[in-house]
């Protein structure tokens, strides 16, 4: 292995005489093992570098076991000189050994690519000076709270009207009052948080000094640093409103059109709407013009509505399709999905239009779907029981605790997904024999190996049915631990689901705490004090927390207890 290394590895005594030395340095340096066995290092350092290597070297020297790295630069056989970066460990006290290791290898490539880094950081700082869009750098402030100008270039202080001099250090809540109105404050900090670059289109920005609409793209630098890369998009906003304003009240097209389309204003009084709209609802063009969207909504469902109005005055449209439930003037409820933007008069927003489609049939359809997974999953749930009795309900309290976590972790759409696969995370155990999954004793090591392939047994029963959620790989990862010692795959850190790591984190806690063929139950303070002794090695740190929460502060039982 030594001499098949790319690293020229080396052995000196502790006067600094070569010892021993890998083919290796031929390609490195040019000379042959038999040219430097019994020579010194010092003739071979750059006359620069040899006050700092001679540091290097006694440092090395100091205590056994010692290792101190280095990039020096070497005379090569042919005169020239290479960068190395050089690696010394004091093995005097290794029998086998008794001599320093050094090893090294050449960077001289490396090192040329590190000047070219900094020509590239001085042609960046060029384009930054001399780029036409603006470009303004931040640095967060008391957590993200606010941020205060790095730097700030020619084009944005031309846009601004500022000079950059007294801008530097500033916070840009002072400086820019409308940016939090704006909504690209939230984006900041946003992009702060998550590191994830965004682009904020172009809104409206005003305060008592500047006014005009702003495209911003936002991104996040390696040293924390947010970058904000902007240009001024009024003259070109106005003109598309006022297109917009021409084409949105077409009325041919508005019509005709098969979805339901209508208008109101800010305060939802509505100013027109469609045909399809009128049969939608029931009610004839005279009504509905004299009502206010109020009288078409469902109980509750009023504050999503204006919710909505708030954020399109901010951003102009809606990217995200909503839901709502309205009510025909027959009494009878339908589920709408809208899309909505706001309607420009002389370049400033007076109304919102909305197109919406009835999906009351689609959503029973789902609710229908939903259903008929609960029940196979219950089914798969039974099956599972029914080979393994004395683990009956482990499924079920596993599925309420990994639930419980994920709500607590505040997961929204994927709690539901986490609950469907740790209520069947067993299924695999269906293909070991039942006497093994009953034994009333310790298993042995070749029946425990027949036990660790259910979660591959599980993945291939479920991985061709299509769930909403990642099912099939939630069972196969059940057993999975953070640092890599679970199975089947040992998988570690973020190669598992964070959905695998909470289930099998409820898997754990429901063993310890409940009773086995082989053991009496442990008891939940036993089982909550393991999870702690294995926070971040074996399990999810924040899901371990979330675990302690709902028991210790929300005195969280298992169902059944």
């Amino acid at each position: 292995m030594v001499e098949h290394s790319t690293d020229t590895i080396s052995l000196f005594s502790a006067e600094g005489t070569v010892l021993y030395v890998s083919e290796a340095v031929e390609r490195v340096l040019g000379y042959s093992p038999e040219d430097l066995i019994g020579q010194p290092w010092e003739p071979f350092i750059h006359p620069d570098d040899l006050e700092m290597m001679t540091t290097k070297w006694l440092q090395v020297l100091a205590r056994p076991g010692n290792t101190v790295t280095a990039e020096v630069r070497g005379r090569h056989r042919g005169g020239s000189w290479r960068w190395m970066e050089v690696v010394g460990s004091n093995q005097m006290n290794e029998p086998e050994i008794r001599a320093v290791i050094v090893n090294f290898r050449d960077i001289s490539e490396r090192k040329k690519a590190e000047k070219v880094i900094t020509e590239s950081e001085h042609r960046f700082t060029e384009l930054f000076e001399n780029m036409s869009s603006c470009m303004a750098v931040y640095e967060a402030v008391e957590d993200g709270k606010d941020f205060v100008f790095k730097n700030f270039n020619k084009s944005a202080e031309k846009t601004e009207c500022i000079d950059r001099k007294g801008l530097i250090g500033r916070p840009v809540l002072e400086v820019f009052p409308g940016i939090r109105e704006m909504g690209l404050f939230e984006v900041l900090q946003r992009v702060w948080r998550t590191g994830r670059p965004e682009h904020y289109p172009a809104t409206y920005y005003q305060d008592n000094r500047i006014e005009g609409w702003k495209e911003n793209y936002v991104y996040k630098l390696p040293s924390g640093e947010i970058v904000s890369i902007y240009d001024d998009v009024s003259v070109q906003k106005r003109a598309e409103l006022s297109a917009k304003e021409s084409e949105e009240r077409f009325q041919s097209l508005f019509d005709r059109s098969l979805e339901c389309v209508y208008i109101h204003d800010f305060e939802g009084n509505f100013i027109d709407t469609n045909q399809a709209a009128l049969d939608l609802l029931g009610y004839d063009r005279e009504d509905m013009l004299s009502m206010n969207i109020a009288s078409v909504l469902a109980q509750g469902q009023l504050p999503k509505v204006f919710k909505q109005i708030e954020m399109l005055r901010k951003t102009g449209f809606q990217e995200k399709a909503g839901e709502f439930t309205v009510l025909r003037k027959d009494g009878a409820l339908l589920d709408i999905e809208t899309k909505s933007s706001l309607l420009y008069r002389d370049g400033k927003p007076y109304a919102v239009m909305g197109i919406a489609r009835d999906i009351t049939k689609r959503k029973r359809s789902v609710d229908l779907l939903r259903k008929a997974v609960g029940a196979t999953v219950q089914a798969m749930a039974a099956v599972v029981e029914t080979r393994d009795p004395y683990t009956a309900g482990h499924q079920r309290r596993v599925a309420d605790l990994a639930r419980s976590i994920a709500t607590e972790m505040g997961l929204k759409d994927r709690i539901e997904g986490i609950r469907t696969a740790a209520a069947i995370h067993d299924i695999g155990k269906i293909s070991v024999p039942s006497e093994i999954l009953s034994k009333p004793v310790r298993l042995t090591d070749m029946e425990f190996s027949l036990i660790k392939l259910h979660p591959q047994s599980g993945y291939d029963i479920l991985k061709d049915i299509e769930f909403p959620w990642p099912v099939a790989r939630m069972v196969l990862e059940h057993h999975e631990r953070v640092d890599g010692s679970g199975y089947p795959n040992g998988l570690k850190g973020e190669e598992i689901l964070l959905e695998s790591r909470i289930i099998a984190l409820a898997d754990v806690v429901e063993a310890i705490a409940s009773h086995r063929p082989y053991r009496p139950a442990l008891g939940i303070d036993l089982a909550l004090s393991e999870i702690i002794n294995h926070r971040g090695t074996q399990f999810d740190p924040e899901a371990v927390d979330a675990c302690l929460r709902i028991f210790n502060k929300k005195e969280y039982h298992f169902l059944g207890s």
